[in-house]
């Protein structure tokens, strides 16, 4: 065991697991197999799962680890004192609001997102790998779980199978519906070939690719083949540039080639999709906007465009506090975590919710070239804001579990590395 002291607080490098990688795990295997009954009423769940109330499940675990944590060491930094804030200042709107039906439902992720950050920054083990193993645990799960549904809805698994997007209604896990699960398999994905890149982990990522074609998901399909893209551009782009055996001239014509090749081949991709997942067509849609340009982004946003409307027109209602977490039955959110922050806690909760945010980030980038964690966790977290743009992700219990146990990490490690003096 190796011990480093600095200015009085202990970092322990050890074969141990320490609470905050245990509740990590137990509230992820949580997500995966528990599903309450009153969810399981409203949608069939065909893999095996538990019935429990997950909602009084998560409360307990998440009760259990902070006192625990709190009286082995009571520490708050910035980050914790701002998501505090924001959940207290969350609680105003309930006053004011016109609608307050499912106000603490939706309300919940707040307390998640800050008893999983408090919980996790206060790391002081080196868990790097055993979060990188519990990564790929659940990934494998949630990936096996989307391919026995595929299974039991077709009864086989076939290519001709992927151009049926009825199946999206079906496609129920314990831990979301179609969109969702992509919504966590693509950031996982991006967080395993990040940390490291072998066998297991080639194997690994093709079980989630092939699940997250499997789940219909355009946002994460797309995502997917913009990031394959870039990693190929990338490596082909530097290859050209760092050949010393061609001259510059050659170069340029061999770049403005290859860009045109790989356009070509990009749209094709996009096409491509569009065959397998028939929404990506968007020919079933029909806009009630006339002017072109406007049906035309509503149509490619599958009626979106209407809904953000409406929420904009929402949050000039309660600028400053928002119109906090009340929605009736099926109301559309705005598919835009942005919007969707800004019409539930206003312009203020906005700015603490970015401050957050901006400190994670920056206290990560100053490590994001020197540790393989560090940059695993910004990239995963840099997915899971980019697919919150487009789909009703962020603010979801298990999402925001994800993303700030993991941002809690990421200042754990941090910490670690200016204290070990690396």
């Amino acid at each position: 065991m190796r011990l480093i002291k600095n200015n009085g607080d202990n970092l322990i490098i050890n074969k141990k697991v320490d609470q905050p990688v245990i509740y990590f795990f137990i509230l992820f295997i949580t997500f995966c197999f528990a599903i309450s009954g009153s969810v399981e009423s409203s949608r069939v769940v065909y893999v095996y799962h538990i019935k429990a109330n997950v909602l009084y499940v998560t409360t307990l675990i998440c009760i259990l680890f902070v006192l625990g944590s709190f009286f082995k060491r009571p520490l708050f930094d910035k980050i914790t004192l701002g998501l505090f804030y924001g959940a207290i200042l969350s609680l105003i709107p309930i006053v004011y609001a016109e609608i307050t039906s499912s106000y603490w439902g939706n309300y919940f992720p707040l307390l998640i997102s800050l008893t999983s950050y408090y919980i996790c920054m206060k790391s002081t083990l080196d868990f790097t790998n055993k979060i990188f193993k519990i990564v790929c645990l659940i990934s494998v799960i949630i990936s096996i779980q989307v391919i026995m549904t595929e299974l039991h809805y077709f009864s086989n698994l076939s290519f001709g199978n992927f151009s049926n997007i009825a199946v999206k209604g079906f496609m129920n896990l314990p831990i979301g519906s179609s969109n969702l699960i992509a919504a966590y398999l693509l950031p996982l994905l991006i967080f395993i070939i990040t940390f490291k890149r072998n066998r297991l982990t080639i194997i690994i990522s093709g079980l989630i690719l092939y699940a997250l074609v499997l789940c219909r998901s355009k946002n994460a399909l797309s995502l997917v083949v913009l990031f394959l893209f870039f990693i190929v551009v990338k490596k082909i782009y530097k290859f050209v540039v760092s050949d010393k055996s061609v001259d510059r001239k050659t170069k340029l014509y061999i770049i403005v080639f290859l860009t045109a090749v790989l356009g070509c081949i990009f749209i094709f991709v996009l096409q491509f999709l569009g065959v397998i997942v028939s929404d990506l067509q968007f020919t079933t849609y029909n806009t009630s906007y006339t002017n072109p340009y406007l049906s035309f982004i509503d149509k490619i946003t599958s009626g979106r465009l209407l809904i953000l409307e409406n929420e904009l027109l929402r949050f000039s209602q309660h600028i400053f506090l928002g119109n906090g977490f009340g929605y009736v039955l099926g109301q559309s959110k705005s598919h835009n975590w942005i919007i969707e922050l800004l019409v539930q806690r206003g312009i203020i909760g906005f700015i603490i919710y970015i401050y957050c945010i901006v400190k994670v980030f920056k206290r990560g980038i100053q490590f994001y070239k020197l540790d393989t964690f560090i940059r695993a966790g910004i990239n995963l977290l840099f997915i899971i804001f980019i697919q919150g743009l487009f789909e009703v992700t962020i603010f979801t219990t298990g999402i925001e579990f994800l993303t700030w146990s993991i941002s809690g990490f990421i200042i754990a490690r941090s910490s670690f590395l200016d204290k070990s003096g690396e």
